[in-house]
């Protein structure tokens, strides 16, 4: 697991911002909800696998807005990945809306 913070960049009414996010945090976070939901836990299941290389986390909640299908950018060394996060996995939208505020 890379040791660095996981630079999150998110796009909200116009405004670009960012931060950086304690990645051993933000793992402990989905591998808990991976466990506790092991019958609907796509999600979190793909962030764990993601998390330990992430270098960035983009978010456009301008784009997502008018999308059916929301989505997400993690961005690493090699590739970047989408993630489609459908609106009903509402405890994944929320952990990522809380770590979109200045």
């Amino acid at each position: 697991m890379r040791k660095e913070p996981i630079i999150l960049k998110w796009i909200e009414k116009g405004k670009v911002c960012e931060k950086e996010i304690d990645r051993q945090a933000m793992y402990d976070i989905m591998l808990a909800i991976k466990q506790g939901f092991d019958d609907d836990n796509e999600i979190s299941s793909i962030m764990v696998e993601y998390i330990p290389k992430l270098i960035t986390i983009e978010i456009n909640k301008d784009r997502n807005e008018q999308l059916e299908v929301p989505m997400i950018c993690c961005i690493n060394e090699d590739a970047v990945k989408v993630v489609k996060i459908i609106r009903h996995h509402k405890i994944i939208w929320s952990i990522l809306n809380k770590y979109c505020t200045e």
